[in-house]
């Protein structure tokens, strides 16, 4: 495929060509055809929450993403079809997350690609029963350090705060995002443990007395009672150090609840009823004494906590490239969110908000999984009559035990389709046989089911009676896209398999049913011999302007399709017992046209026809080729 940059053809859009080269005769063709209706070379799928840029890297270039003129960019939950802006130059794709690292991936290289990472802090929300009539709490409230302080606080959420976000590590360290120096997206996580970096901690608070505003902040009155049964302490950010190992160690328990390594139980106060009066509250912490005799406060409870991803997902991007069979010969550069650890995930992830906001918002963006889906199971099957314009009925079939499965997205289509049974009854008038096709019981017992390769479209196996079990007579099934920006359909499978049938065909039959097909594709003929002058003029003026406004010319009915591509193509035939019988009377003016679509036949009887299975990938059915 060949691209034409916008600048050189003076075009806002580029042009892909498609080149064929042919051998014809002693010649070398070379074919130069518009590509808008064929597949692009890649996708980019971006199956992540966050947004992505890319561009070609070349040789001439370095790895600089600061120039934005050369990067594109691409939505969370989104896809787009790309090409190479150079083909000369080698096919290498820079690739990357913004706010987080970037890397180039070998386009001719299929598998898994370098993990791109990013920086994905957490909010601490505490649910607070004070808040849950408040009306104007639009925002949750959040665990957040004021500026300049260490004390913990509570406040109102604020996007993109540093004061009110926490990176949450496996070890169960708490760190605060606005108290430490900036890191590398991935950066390894035992360069956080420094002098510099400051975790959760508790300061405790004096038995009796009121504690300093200034160490703590605004704290409600507590009863004597719960200060005689509790230990009482403040939430507050101080450096990391190993012998507060047990303070500075949190982890959340099954109800949600915050709790360290020495069980000092993140609380809320009972009394406050208005959310304006949660902003600027001290967090305070609890556990019962040792010689405790009572477990509830009338001051305060465990509070629910939940932790909110800032950005959607876990911090790291998988990249793959792989071939996928839907988009036929399509390179798919896939994005995908990586799941975290399994260390971080027992301790913070499988409790915390942040998973189950990841997976709401999943949910939430991407497509339905089946727009449209319908199953139909005829046991009794179904049948119906081929009729000609004269009134003549040429053969009546009957279908029983069908099995049909129809499922539609946005994107794909999906059909399948299984015959049990399959007979066509001749009805024409001086038939010498009264079948024309029927199925063989002895080929579709159980005991002869290896003769035939059965496929994975459907269930096999509908039971006919206590001793039978039949195979499908007839199997269909194909995979297709729905997309309107080719001109072209795009089948990423077809299957069609055959089980073992008896033909008994008549010349005569034969004939009738070709020339019924050409009636029912063939153009429009004026047949409005009824009608007088002026509706024969209103009639024509109409068939005119129907084919004025047809890109396509009725006589052409394969172009109403447009280029057919199939990713992969099976076709599969048991033998079939062929019988034929030439016509005994002499053919009439009106079967002429459909003799001369037939080949010469002889009468024979009981022959046994093999045909080899067929099996094809990247079928392009196009007259560029022809």
């Amino acid at each position: 495929m060949l691209r034409f940059s916008s600048s050189a053809s003076e075009m806002n859009s580029p042009i892909f060509l498609y080149v064929a080269i042919i051998l014809k005769e002693a010649s070398f063709h070379v074919l130069v055809n518009d590509a808008s209706s064929f597949p692009r070379p890649y996708r980019i799928m971006n199956r992540s929450g966050l947004s992505l840029y890319y561009h070609q890297e070349m040789l001439s270039r370095s790895l600089q993403v600061s120039d934005s003129s050369s990067c594109l960019y691409l939505a969370p939950f989104q896809h787009v079809d790309y090409a190479l802006e150079e083909p000369i130059q080698p096919a290498k794709l820079l690739l990357g997350v913004q706010g987080g690292t970037f890397s180039v991936y070998n386009l001719n290289q299929l598998g898994v690609g370098q993990d791109l990472l990013y920086e994905n802090s957490h909010y601490l929300s505490v649910l607070h029963r004070g808040a849950q009539n408040d009306t104007d709490a639009t925002e949750p409230y959040v665990l957040e350090v004021p500026r300049g302080t260490r004390r913990v606080v509570l406040a109102r959420k604020r996007p993109g705060d540093r004061a009110q976000l926490w990176y949450l590590s496996p070890t169960g360290h708490v760190f605060h995002e606005g108290s430490s120096p900036p890191h590398e997206p991935g950066e390894d996580l035992e360069k956080r443990f420094n002098k510099r970096s400051l975790v959760l901690d508790l300061y405790a608070l004096p038995a009796t007395g009121v504690p300093s505003s200034n160490c703590v902040g605004w704290l409600p009155p507590i009863d004597s009672r719960s200060k005689s049964q509790f230990l009482l302490a403040a939430l507050c950010i101080t450096t990391y150090s190993r012998s507060r190992t047990k303070y500075q160690t949190w982890r959340l328990d099954a109800n949600r609840s915050l709790l360290n390594d020495d069980n000092f139980y993140v609380q809320s106060f009972r009394d406050l009823d208005s959310g304006d009066m949660l902003e600027g509250l001290a967090v305070l912490a609890a556990k019962p004494k040792p010689r405790a005799v009572e477990l509830l406060s009338n001051s305060f409870y465990p509070t629910n906590l939940r932790a909110i991803c800032s950005r959607p997902g876990t911090g790291r991007l998988s990249v793959t490239l792989e071939n996928e069979s839907s988009l036929g010969p399509t390179k798919v550069i896939r994005i995908d969110e990586k799941r975290a650890a399994e260390s971080q995930s027992d301790r913070w992830s499988d409790r915390c908000g942040g998973k189950d906001e990841i997976e709401l918002l999943t949910l939430a963006t991407e497509p339905s999984a089946y727009a449209v889906e319908f199953f139909a199971n005829l046991p009794m099957g179904m049948g119906f009559s081929v009729v000609t314009p004269f009134a003549e009925e040429l053969v009546y079939a009957s279908l029983l035990d069908i099995q049909l499965q129809f499922s539609q997205t946005k994107c794909t289509e999906q059909f399948q389709l299984s015959v049990k049974w399959v007979q066509i009854d001749t009805q024409y008038f001086g038939s010498n046989w009264p079948i024309l096709i029927y199925s063989d019981y002895h080929t579709t017992a159980r005991s002869n089911v290896e003769e035939v390769q059965q496929g994975n479209m459907l269930e096999e196996g509908t039971v006919i009676d206590s001793s039978k079990r039949l195979v499908s007579a007839i199997l269909l099934g194909y995979e297709k896209q729905l997309q309107s920006q080719w001109d072209m359909q795009i089948f990423d499978n077809l299957s069609l398999q055959i089980n073992k049938l008896v033909i008994q065909a008549e010349e005569m039959l034969i004939l009738k049913l070709i020339q019924f097909c050409k009636q029912i594709f063939a153009p429009p003929t004026n047949l409005l011999f009824n009608l007088n002058t002026q509706q024969s003029k209103e009639a024509d003026q109409l068939k005119s302007a129907i084919m004025c406004n047809t890109s396509l010319p009725a006589s052409d009915l394969g172009d109403a399709f447009g280029m057919v591509y199939m990713h992969r193509i099976y076709v599969k035939t048991a033998p079939l017992k062929l019988s034929v019988q030439t016509a005994k009377q002499l053919i009439g003016p009106d079967l002429i046209d459909a003799k001369r679509l037939m080949p010469s036949l002889m009468s024979f009887a009981d022959a046994d026809l093999s045909i080899k299975p067929f099996t094809g990938e990247h079928q392009i059915d196009s007259k560029l080729a022809c």
